[in-house]
């Protein structure tokens, strides 16, 4: 006899789970998949596949496509916060912090392709493209958050006064899009974690105090 998969007897632990938790759980299957496939391949059908489900399952948290895409948007920004949050707590030393700030965002990336993917194809979408500007505001407010980084290196005498935040974490930032753009070429053939980390050390050599 087949059971269905929504029966209270097969799944009870599954329909137990809080509607945050499920939307996290869709938003990063739809991240695998979009590096798997891309983003123009990426169903509801698969999705629910992709976690045992069927796509009713998914469309109780979800009305379609490009509301899962936002959760996708939503996910990636929480990922880099989180990982500012996280560098804060383990050291106190502002330059270390930042090292180890981009040392989780190449780690970010190397674990899981489908978000650079997800990135390029995103960025080149119309101006009107809702997805495209809140993925801009998320950029945005991680690049903020990386300035503030920068101004406490420089309050407590590790980084050059004279030099912008702003800047900084721009430029901060372009360390790793480089090697990721270089890696997306190559399909994945080219060392982003050395190469990043050989940028870094020229770029703190160059805003440091000594």
């Amino acid at each position: 006899m087949q059971v269905n998969i929504d029966s209270q007897s097969n799944n009870a632990p599954i329909e137990r789970l809080s509607t945050g938790i499920r939307q996290e759980q869709i938003a990063n299957a739809a991240l695998q998949l979009i590096s798997e496939q891309g983003i123009e391949s990426l169903s509801i059908a698969a999705i629910a596949n992709q976690l045992g489900l069927v796509a009713s399952a998914v469309y109780r948290h979800f009305a379609n496509k490009e509301e899962i895409l936002h959760a996708v948007n939503r996910l990636i920004t929480q990922r880099l916060i989180n990982n500012i949050r996280r560098v804060s707590q383990e050291t106190q030393d502002p330059v270390e912090r930042l090292q180890k700030l981009l040392q989780l965002h190449v780690d970010i990336v190397q674990r899981n392709d489908g978000i650079p993917r997800y990135v390029f194809t995103t960025g080149v979408e119309s101006a009107q493209s809702e997805r495209k500007q809140l993925l801009f505001q998320g950029v945005r407010i991680y690049l903020e958050r990386v300035a503030e980084l920068f101004a406490a290196g420089q309050r407590s005498g590790r980084i050059k006064q004279d030099l912008d935040p702003d800047t900084l974490a721009y430029m901060f930032l372009g360390l790793i899009q480089t090697a990721i753009f270089l890696s997306q070429l190559g399909d994945g053939h080219y060392d982003i974690e050395t190469q990043v980390e050989k940028a870094w050390q020229v770029f703190i050599s160059g805003i440091q105090l000594t």
